[in-house]
């Protein structure tokens, strides 16, 4: 019975494996991203595949600049190089609300295919060493901002696991990167957008297009000065002041009122 129950999870397992996993939902407007990528690619990445050792890489920035976007654009290109994948998100929340165990028993199951109950953070970590280890796998830890979250979710050492994994771990905090053995040649720093792409960003969300109506580009220069190529800023001041018939005096309004 229990050989049945084994055959079983891993028919369950490979038939999920070949129906592959949906894209993740990454950005309405994604100015500029495929150059940030590019970058990162170029610059830690390829640098990574080289060394013949599992990829343990970083992406430090900001709150808004867009390393969850980011994060969100690489998984989905690279998730089928892998043999199985597991994006967990908001990691920093799940710690604050001592939710840490459903991302582990999301990360158990997509690398065993098996769906199990995790009760504690302890009980986590034993379940997932072993499966680490034999798993070429791609695994993103997002907005992580303590080492113990890391630990909780990869328990074991850089070297045990399968020489073609890559981890991904996004943090504030670079400090927090460094502690989960993360080398400084391996950490991307992103910043902010240039100003052709921050323009493009604000204006798609507030006038539905990549560039500003007639009569409002100094009021779009202000906005873009104030926001400083930040994403998440763009994004907010431009679907605020976004009106469907875009009147300036509409416009002028909602900046005095904000």
């Amino acid at each position: 019975m229990e050989l049945l129950l084994d055959l079983l999870d891993k028919v369950v397992k490979c038939l999920s494996e070949m129906m592959g996993k949906p894209d993740l939902y990454v950005a309405e407007y994604p100015r500029g991203l495929d150059y940030k990528l590019k970058d990162f690619e170029d610059t830690v990445l390829l640098q990574q595949q080289q060394s013949g050792k599992p990829q343990l890489l970083g992406i430090v920035g900001l709150g808004g600049v867009g390393k969850t976007t980011m994060a969100k654009e690489f998984f989905n290109r690279k998730k089928t190089d892998y043999n199985t994948s597991c994006f967990l998100s908001d990691v920093r929340d799940h710690a604050a609300t001592r939710s840490l165990n459903l991302l582990q028993s999301q990360l158990h199951k997509s690398l065993t295919g098996m769906d199990r109950n995790i009760d504690s953070v302890d009980q986590g970590k034993g379940m997932l060493m072993e499966s680490l280890k034999s798993s070429k796998a791609l695994i993103i830890l997002d907005d992580v901002d303590h080492v113990d979250q890391v630990k909780a979710l990869l328990p074991v050492q850089t070297h045990d696991l399968d020489s073609r994994s890559l981890i991904l771990i996004t943090s504030r905090d670079k400090g927090v990167l460094r502690g989960s053995k993360v080398d400084e040649s391996s950490i991307y720093t992103l910043t902010g957008l240039n100003e052709q792409h921050s323009l493009e960003l604000f204006c798609s969300h507030a006038f539905s297009q990549a560039y500003p109506l007639a009569g409002f580009e100094r009021l779009v220069d202000n906005f873009l000065h104030c926001c400083n190529g930040l994403p998440l800023s763009l994004k907010v001041f431009g679907a605020l002041l976004y009106s469907k018939d875009s009147g300036k005096t509409n416009w002028m309004l909602r900046v005095v009122i904000s």
